[in-house]
């Protein structure tokens, strides 16, 4: 949302409904670990390691994402 880029989200941001997952395409290592409320998501919904929470993320530079289709 800061960046202007619309990324669905039903629970407002609380890392509950997972509708604000993205992939990362570029600078994952920009991105600190999964926090507790995304990494039990990604176990509970089997996420790859570039699937992120843009919720619960937050970058220390840019990266590029790709939303799901």
């Amino acid at each position: 949302q800061q960046n202007s880029v619309e990324i669905d989200s039903s629970c407002g941001g609380m890392g509950t409904c997972g509708t604000c997952r993205v992939f990362v395409i570029e600078g994952l290592n920009y991105l600190p670990q999964r926090n507790e409320i995304e990494a039990e998501m990604a176990v509970d919904r089997g996420f790859d390691v570039t699937e992120r929470l843009s919720c619960q993320s937050y970058p220390e530079r840019n990266l590029t994402i790709q939303k799901p289709k």
